[in-house]
């Protein structure tokens, strides 16, 4: 028997078969334009947050180095913690190290540069800001 109710039934079990279809025989243009829209938005997204970053560069950038150098100090610490240091002893010997070998390093690095300096002036500079 058809009812009514079947028919109406059997006519949108018809249809979705041809929806579907139609969704993949979009044409190339409606895709591209999507495709489009969507590298925008992310490329106003990324210009956006760089643009806040370069805005807040003296807040994020010591931020970041930071969080670098926790990341990095994390393993000699657990080291220290792990042969019954207790932990805010072994975080802070961890620091010390690592301001004494920093300190050791642009020592070495900088009194060499700072005795050359000297040799790379421009000698007609160099007797101007000695005369003055």
């Amino acid at each position: 028997m058809n009812t009514p109710d079947s028919q109406s039934s059997e006519r949108s079990s018809n249809r979705a078969p041809h929806a579907a279809a139609a969704d993949q025989q979009r044409p190339a243009l409606a895709i591209a334009a999507e495709r489009s829209l969507q590298l925008l938005l992310i490329s106003a997204a990324l210009t956006a947050i760089v643009f806040v970053l370069v805005q807040l560069r003296l807040v994020v950038l010591p931020v970041i180095a930071a969080v670098f150098l926790a990341t990095a100090l994390v393993p000699t610490a657990r080291w220290l913690g792990a042969r019954r240091w207790p932990a805010a002893l072994a975080a802070l010997t961890t620091m010390g190290m690592t301001a004494a070998v920093f300190a050791t390093v642009m020592a070495a690095i900088c009194g060499p540069t700072v005795a050359s300096v000297g040799r790379f002036t421009v000698p007609e500079v160099a007797g101007r800001v000695r005369r003055a």
